[in-house]
């Protein structure tokens, strides 16, 4: 992945600012990327990188994140045989859920050598959406108790990449799709959903994530009515002239949170993205402009054009 970082100024971060988005969030969101490259010896902006250590020491930012997560270590050596468990699993249990017809992971495109290259996003995500629908289940008094749990959750589970991650995004990477019919984001994160026995119920409209009209942001507004966990998949398309992507129908992509809880009468919103952590989003701002400007920026940052949101509920088992 690549972050240019000529793209960005203070003039943009103060425009985020003004529609109700953290500019120190959105800029960690940039180091973050840096740091990304970094790991994967990918040149970004003018070559130089951004030591993680140094974003941590930002202590700001505290008042941003509820709680700190990433990916630094999604870059190296995945266990192949734990791979194949995923891959074995998925195809198992797929015919228990409503899954486009032809889309399933090909045990042969596992990466050779065994190295993970490209993140673990899906797989971070992932197992967090189904650790925050387990956590719906419990007795919340107040978001106190809620936030202390999430805080929980994300240090014992999702904190940081690790090998595990890595095995599984290692197969969630060989999924093919159907030649003979277009497959959406939501489509494919509803296969790798089976993973964590999570189910996919609905899913939203396709985004163009550089869109700024207000009917966009009020479509993404009703779609987040609803108390619930949320997964959004930002896409670049695929290059017609790459069989590996045009056998999945994408280039790469990105996956994040969005988690919407009432306690009594209030209701809050949290962003997780795995490259930062978990972000109450601020509840005075139009919901829709803001996941607008989320998406805008990790599109602008992973180079990527579209993005759509999948509910998720509890699968069978």
């Amino acid at each position: 992945m690549t972050l240019d970082s000529s793209s960005f100024s203070l003039d943009f971060l103060g425009v985020l600012a003004e529609g109700g988005i953290d500019p120190d969030f959105m800029e960690r969101l940039f180091r973050c990327a840096d740091d990304l490259g970094a790991q994967y010896r990918v040149p970004v902006g003018q070559g130089s990188f951004t030591d993680y250590r140094a974003i941590d020491r930002i202590s700001r930012l505290e008042k941003h994140v509820l709680v700190e997560s990433n990916q630094s270590a999604g870059y190296g050596e995945f266990n192949e045989r734990k791979a194949a468990k995923v891959i074995d699993k998925i195809k198992e249990k797929i015919h228990l859920y409503s899954i486009t017809d032809g889309i399933t992971l090909d045990p042969k495109r596992l990466a050779s050598p065994r190295i993970l290259s490209g993140g673990t996003c899906s797989a971070m995500s992932l197992l967090v959406a189904s650790k925050l629908l387990e956590l719906q289940k419990s007795t919340l008094s107040s978001f106190k108790v809620l936030e202390d749990h999430m805080i929980h959750l994300i240090k014992e589970h999702a904190f940081t990449s690790n090998k595990n991650f890595r095995a599984i995004q290692a197969a969630f990477n060989t999924i093919i799709v159907p030649e003979t019919c277009e497959v959406t984001p939501a489509d494919k994160i509803k296969l790798l959903g089976i993973q964590f026995d999570i189910r996919g119920i609905t899913q939203s409209k396709i985004f163009d994530s550089f869109a700024e009209d207000p009917s966009s942001s009020e479509d993404i507004r009703g779609f987040l009515e609803l108390d619930g966990v949320y997964v959004a998949r930002a896409i670049k398309d695929a290059d017609p002239l790459k069989e590996d992507e045009v056998i999945k129908q994408e280039c790469k992509g990105h996956s994040t949170v969005i988690f919407k809880q009432t306690i009594e009468t209030e209701s809050r919103i949290y962003f997780y993205d795995p490259n930062v952590g978990i972000k109450i989003i601020d509840a005075t701002r139009e919901l829709g402009k803001q996941i607008q400007s989320f998406q805008h920026i990790i599109a602008r940052t992973y180079h990527l054009s579209k993005f759509q949101m999948v509910k998720f509920v509890e699968g069978p088992a």
